[in-house]
């Protein structure tokens, strides 16, 4: 509606909402840069984060206005994260730059990398078996007479 104030015909109405809304408008564009840039992995995988990332690059490219590849890498290595440091630091630093692809390759490798370097989680399972071995090495403790209580 606020697009349509101040307009008197339907003509310039429509006019209106065609620039505010069609796909190359500069705000669109505006729009999408920004996203792009704000793209964070977050809790996603590097394969969510890619294809979320590559899906802002293909629509600016569909509305004439492509991003620079060396603003696609800095944007990336900027929205992986910082448990991704040593990588977007090793990248930075190569004066040769591999393609893009590459370094969405790099950077999925570099994911199994860490998570292979994470501390296993004792699953449900082994939580629960340890925790009815300690239950039953107190109760067999207590059966032999053994109390903690003043009044036994």
């Amino acid at each position: 509606m606020s697009v349509a104030v101040g307009f008197e015909s339907a003509s310039e109405v429509w006019l209106a909402l065609e620039n505010a809304y069609r796909h190359d408008s500069t705000d669109r564009v505006y729009t999408l840069r920004d996203q792009l840039r704000s793209l964070q992995k977050g809790t996603s995988s590097v394969a969510e984060f890619v294809k979320k990332f590559k899906a802002l690059c293909d629509q600016l490219s569909a509305i004439a206005s492509p991003v620079d590849e060396l603003d696609k890498f800095h944007w990336f290595l900027c929205g992986l994260g910082p448990s991704f440091e040593t990588l977007s630091t090793l990248r930075r630093t190569i004066k040769s730059r591999a393609s893009l692809r590459d370094l969405f390759a790099q950077a999925e490798s570099h994911e199994l990398f860490l998570s292979s370097m994470q501390p296993s989680v004792p699953s449900q399972a082994a939580f629960a078996a340890s925790s009815d071995r300690a239950s039953s090495n107190y109760a067999r403790g207590r059966g032999r007479g053994r109390s903690n209580n003043s009044f036994g």
